[in-house]
């Protein structure tokens, strides 16, 4: 036992074996890997930029067979549009439709 930079040896029964803590201790650190983030969210480039106007969460961007689809994040768990996709095209298309409308002006 180490307290206030000292050691010093207990002297109690172990309640497991040395074998026993030193696989523990490789389980429980093999879980600190960092995760990779999933393929399907890496490519999109309009992710975080719109939000959305029910619950004013974000929208983010999924990547399914090299398409992506533009959904809310529903993070305050209120909105139905997660269950609502965008194509990436459709909405850059409204993105210019709306752009010209507004140099039109």
């Amino acid at each position: 036992m180490q307290w206030k930079g000292e050691f010093y040896k207990g002297n109690y029964k172990p309640l497991i074996s040395q074998q026993l803590f030193l696989k523990c201790e490789e389980v429980r650190l093999g879980y600190q890997k960092p995760k990779q983030q999933k393929e399907k969210k890496l490519h999109s480039s309009m992710r975080g930029i719109f939000e959305c106007e029910l619950c004013g969460c974000s929208i983010t961007a999924e990547k399914q067979k090299g398409i992506s689809y533009y959904h809310c994040t529903n993070g305050k768990g209120i909105c139905d549009q997660k269950k609502k996709f965008m194509r990436e095209d459709i909405l850059e298309e409204a993105l210019i439709e709306k752009l010209k409308e507004k140099q039109n002006q």
